[in-house]
């Protein structure tokens, strides 16, 4: 199962929690969601704040986030 969430310029997606990977894309340089940059070294604290704000997002819906 995956959660994902867009704002102006990105989508995060976080499959099983970060188990099975993570999806993040650029859309002012990606508009078509073909390159991941989850993985890139230079997104790494971005990928970091989206998936908090996304946990958040879960809890507050009263879903079980691990920590």
């Amino acid at each position: 199962m995956g959660y994902s969430m867009r704002t102006e310029w990105y989508r995060y997606t976080d499959w099983e929690f970060g188990t099975d990977g993570a999806e993040l894309y650029d859309y002012e340089k990606d508009p078509r969601e073909v390159h991941n940059i989850a993985d890139d070294a230079a997104s790494r604290a971005l990928g970091e704040q989206l998936r908090a704000q996304l946990y958040g997002i879960i809890r507050k819906r009263g879903a079980n986030v691990p920590m």
